[in-house]
């Protein structure tokens, strides 16, 4: 049915405009796609913190599997980052696109299938990368490291998930649109673009000279700044206000922060070491600064929401979450501004300090935002309790939210030392290299952590997944003191 025929026969409110879809109907056309995306983004966080935990531990022990390349830290390294953020970070920002524009403009999703069957064509894309990665097929572009035919794979998956997702949105029968409505559009509309732009320039038709490197920083730049917290405040934009059943503390503080996040968010990323004109140098690291003005937004909109609140036990997790989400995001905005500084920067440019940003965002803002969203969507989704183990729920808070401080912690302050370390005429390579050990331990165990937290969700998801059977099929219980519902119809 086309969407014309549905607002002109359906139900109508007394103004004339069509009333929403029940929000049982909206939330079971996103199951399948929800499944697909954020299942799939889930188990690739476990796939890439174990990954990122074997590069730290072969920092330390090189000798481990030495005698196979596809382990070495060349390989394994950028095979974790290349999965968090592509298997990981945006397949889960794509889902809660769906979900925001869905249940924000009061219409079910058309043929959710569909959107699945994308959704596994994108992992299977990560899937051939990581291969590719793990075997040495690697581009050499910072955060653009995926071979070629796999990059192809996750730009024309990419592309068609936001033709969906904004199918989607101009279904929508809640013509004003919302907040959380404009930061997903910004994420399908941004990440498609500059993903193909560097592509073409550096993959593809690769430019010359030193505009590759303008060209990559540009990208990781758009990515960081740009993409990935354009998805996570809309994340938290729409399930703060929903969780609290209360609307957002201010629309004209959204607005503000919405547009500066772009403006500013697009001219970041540039280093100072940079061998291009110093007025793009200059003009990127006053981009860094100004960012503090949609994070001071953000802050003090959610902090008005939130304000005088009345949890019921069943959301204090989920706010929780969210809330040590926005924490990592701010904390990850302080390192950028702290590293675009060109005093900072020409110590930690080559140091351990620039991946704590990255690492942040990808883990600790987009993941915590995302498990916070999950905390409440899967119930509405499933019509079960989750999470189904408190016990488990407690495991992941604690290690996931411990492994992302300790991991961001350490890189940083690791980092700045090894940094000031490097530029010590009288500090010897070598004693640099002994000296740092004890921040890589630090990483290493925070990065324990994560995958410790990642797999206590996954198991409370498994159970849920047991819980939902068993409903649906009581044949599937198991338990001694459990009869088959079937064996007692049978005996009557």
């Amino acid at each position: 049915m086309l969407m014309s025929d549905l607002t002109s026969n359906g139900p109508r409110c007394s103004d004339g405009a069509p009333e929403n879809a029940p929000v049982g109907a909206i939330d079971a056309s996103l199951r399948w796609p929800l499944l697909a995306l954020a299942g799939g983004a889930l188990g690739w966080l476990l796939v890439g913190s174990a990954l990122a935990l074997l590069a730290f531990w072969k920092l330390q022990h090189p000798a481990f599997f030495s005698v196979c390349e596809w382990v070495t830290y060349g390989r394994v390294y950028p095979a974790a980052t290349n999965v968090l953020l592509y298997g990981f970070a945006l397949p889960m920002a794509y889902a809660f696109a769906f979900v925001v524009f869905c249940r924000a403009g009061g219409n079910p999703l058309r043929q959710p299938l569909l959107v699945a069957f994308i959704a596994k064509f994108w992992h299977a894309g990560v899937a051939l990368g990581l291969v590719g990665l793990l075997a040495g097929d690697s581009t050499g572009y910072l955060w653009l490291e995926l071979p070629k035919y796999a990059a192809a794979v996750v730009a024309v998956a990419s592309l068609l998930l936001s033709w969906r997702a904004l199918s989607a949105f101009s279904q929508r029968r809640q013509r004003e649109l919302q907040p959380p409505q404009w930061f997903m559009l910004a994420l399908v509309f941004w990440f498609p673009w500059i993903f193909l732009v560097a592509q073409m320039m550096l993959v593809h038709q690769p430019v010359r000279g030193v505009v590759q490197a303008a060209v990559n920083s540009w990208y990781a730049g758009n990515l960081f700044s740009v993409v990935l917290p354009a998805a996570g405040l809309g994340v938290l934009h729409y399930f703060i206000p929903a969780l609290l059943q209360r609307p957002l503390a201010s629309r004209s503080l959204a607005i503000f922060s919405f547009w500066t996040l772009l403006i500013f968010g697009a001219w970041s990323g540039f280093g100072v070491s940079l061998p291009l004109p110093r007025w793009m140098l200059v003009l990127s690291g006053t981009a860094d600064f100004l960012l503090v003005l949609p994070v001071l937004a953000v802050v003090v909109n959610l902090q008005r929401t939130l304000a005088g609140r009345c949890e019921a036990p069943k959301t204090t997790s989920a706010l929780r979450l969210l809330k040590f989400g926005l924490l990592a995001w701010v904390l990850a905005f302080l390192l950028g501004i702290i590293g675009s500084q060109m005093l900072v920067s020409e110590v930690t440019e080559f140091s351990f300090f620039v991946l704590a940003r990255p690492f942040i965002l990808m883990i600790g803002f987009a993941g915590l935002t995302a498990v916070g969203g999950l905390y409440y969507l899967v119930p509405q989704v499933t019509g079960q309790e989750f999470p189904s183990c408190p016990y488990l729920s407690g495991i992941f808070s604690f290690a996931f939210v411990a492994g992302v401080v300790l991991l961001g912690l350490s890189l940083a302050a690791g980092g700045f030392y090894q940094g000031a370390a490097y530029h010590d005429h009288r500090v010897v390579f070598m004693q640099v290299v002994k000296t740092f050990q004890p921040w890589l331990m630090g990483a290493m165990a925070g990065t324990a952590l994560i995958t410790l937290g990642v797999l206590a969700l996954l198991g409370n998801l498994v159970l849920l997944a047991k819980a939902v059977v068993s409903r649906y099929c009581p044949c599937c219980c198991v338990g001694a003191d459990r009869t088959c519902l079937a064996a007692k119809e049978g005996a009557r």
